[in-house]
């Protein structure tokens, strides 16, 4: 069983979706493993001195990468372990966007993951302006309760 598919912390994933790729080039490659980076020491670090969640949304100006949970909060070792086997996935050159689930073994709690783009990189690549889902509107998010990254 690789890595990607282990349970962290008793939660199992259940569900994986990658709805994008993007062509893995070095500095797209770079970019993530920078925001993964920057979770797992915010994880170590700051965040560990802050009450668990039910959600946050953590971006720089590229990425948003979100966690929500239904049925408790998420513990900061989670949101590393799963910041470090994404940055290992980033490393061999998977870049895709994404939804997974993990869930409990009795499945009483649930944990959403996204990465998906930032707004304004959606509308520049359609064209549109207020295409796509560069943000969550589902009340479990709390956007901007964890710091954001800066590049």
């Amino acid at each position: 069983m690789s890595r990607f598919n282990k349970p962290i912390l008793g939660m199992q994933k259940v569900m994986y979706t990658a709805f994008a790729s993007i062509t893995p080039l070095p500095q797209v490659i770079r970019r993530l493993e920078e925001l993964y980076i920057n979770i797992i020491e915010a994880c170590m670090d700051e965040w560990a001195k802050t009450p668990r969640m039910p959600g946050f949304y953590f971006s720089d100006d590229v990425f948003a990468f979100a966690m929500s949970c239904q049925g408790g909060v998420i513990p900061w070792e989670f949101v590393q372990e799963v910041a470090d086997m994404l940055w290992e996935s980033t490393a061999r050159g998977s870049t895709a966007l994404f939804a997974m689930v993990y869930s409990s073994p009795n499945r009483d709690v649930l944990i959403k993951i996204s990465l998906t783009l930032m707004q304004h990189q959606l509308e520049a690549a359609s064209g549109q302006p207020g295409t796509g889902t560069g943000g969550s509107t589902d009340t479990n998010w709390r956007e901007g309760s964890v710091p954001s990254v800066g590049s």
